[in-house]
């Protein structure tokens, strides 16, 4: 795959380049994630779905935390190797634990902070070239959350979609699995907690054949779906062992297909990137996208430009001596103003007996007067001010109408009202 590592790493170097911050952290993991010809399974869904739960299940170890709290802000990795953690406390920085912290690792994965926990284990079932992911939940309002999961489907070479029993037809449930059918995302649904169904109303058969009309009507088509009891598992219609055999099929295949997935991550590289390009132009107003257009229109308003600045050289001319002038802060109003000052004050009262509401009336009172002083000042001493604006105005309105019609404000205005 020496091909599909070159186009990483020469799109790593472009995003960079560009400053096109998540497209290249997510070019750089592909990189290493190629480079080193790993298999990366994802676990994803709702917060108390059950995702650690299940890699537990898979583990054996009860490695994860298994409360509601996020894992953490970003994904929890799991692989192979000498027993040790760790955490991320940015893109780039990672701590090591000592081996006397392992013990609290899953204190680690629940603090907001750390941006990734990885964790090695010599006793991993699935192989050295495997690496299993837990995933903060899809319905988190925290941005981190969100991101931190969309990497995790981005890499992954298959998609676990977890979800609660009593939530499989849920609004964001069908509308993430639409996504995944439609970007042909190789991905198997698990509904969790079965254990909740109660036969007495509903046979159980009737209730996964409702679930399969309702899939196909949304154009639902996951590789394989699975009904599983992390709580009862001896439960009659519990798939959780015939889940565990399906996750090493899942991992053979992907070693089969390596290429094919290395060559995918490339093109959806390109896609996303070209894509936000595409997005940027569509945000901006028509006229942007023709570049002679524009050009032409540009040279317009720097003969526009050229009067205006005349205009304001002017203009400023007769303000800055009127505005010098203005004896604004005169000594009343400067006693007016400490006047209202001082009534602003925490130790400032009026009268012994019912001072609170005399007090605030005084204060009224005062910010009263030095209002109606200060507009007075205003209009006694910038009155010549307003004369030359009245003078110049018929020569501003004819070149702003200049502006408009040229098409260039006018965009922008629209534009930005959107």
């Amino acid at each position: 795959m020496n091909e599909q590592r070159m186009r990483l790493a020469q799109l790593t170097d472009v995003f960079d380049t560009q400053a096109e911050t998540e497209s290249a952290r997510l070019a750089k993991t592909a990189l290493r994630k190629v480079t080193q010809n790993e298999i990366w399974i994802a676990v994803c869904g709702h917060f108390s779905a059950g995702k650690s739960t299940l890699l537990n299940n898979w583990l054996g170890d009860g490695v994860l935390p298994t409360s509601p709290i996020p894992t953490s802000a970003n994904i929890v990795t799991l692989r192979q190797g000498e027993i040790e953690a760790s955490v991320a406390v940015n893109d780039t920085d990672w701590i090591r634990l000592a081996p006397d912290e392992l013990d609290r690792l899953s204190d680690y994965c629940k603090i907001e902070e750390i941006k990734e926990v990885e964790y090695a284990l010599p006793r991993f079932p699935f192989g050295s070239d495997v690496v299993l992911m837990d995933t903060p939940g899809i319905d988190s309002t925290d941005e981190r959350h969100r991101q931190a999961t969309e990497r995790s489907l981005f890499l992954a070479d298959h998609l676990f979609f977890m979800m609660d029993y009593n939530h499989v037809q849920s609004e964001q449930n069908i509308k993430l699995m639409k996504q995944f059918s439609a970007e042909g995302r190789p991905y198997s649904i698990i509904i969790n907690q079965i254990d909740k169904h109660d036969e007495g109303e509903l046979p159980f058969s009737t209730f996964k054949r409702s679930l399969e009309t309702a899939f196909t009507r949304h154009a639902i088509n996951p590789d394989d779906m699975f009904y599983i009891s992390l709580r009862e598992l001896n439960h009659p219609e519990n798939e959780v062992e015939r889940l565990r055999t399906y996750v090493q099929t899942v991992i053979d295949a992907a070693r089969e297909h390596a290429e094919a997935r290395a060559d995918l991550l490339v093109d959806t590289l390109l896609a996303r990137s070209t894509g936000a390009h595409d997005a940027l132009l569509n945000e901006l107003p028509v006229i942007e996208k023709q570049p002679t257009e524009i050009q032409a229109r540009l040279q317009r308003l720097d003969k526009k430009s050229i009067w205006l600045t005349a205009f304001r050289r002017e203009f400023f001319k007769h303000q800055t001596p009127i505005v010098a002038s203005a004896p604004i802060m005169n000594y009343e109003f400067r006693e007016l103003l400490r006047n209202y000052l001082e009534s602003c004050a925490p130790e400032f009262k009026v009268g012994l007996f019912f001072s609170k509401d005399k007090t605030r009336q005084e204060r009224l009172r005062r910010e009263d007067i030095a209002v109606k002083e200060f507009n007075r000042l205003i209009d006694t001493n910038l009155a010549p001010l307003d004369q030359v604006r009245r003078r110049h105005r018929p020569r501003f309105e004819t070149a702003r109408g200049d502006f408009v019609t040229s098409g260039y404000v006018t965009d922008r205005t629209e534009h930005a009202h959107q």
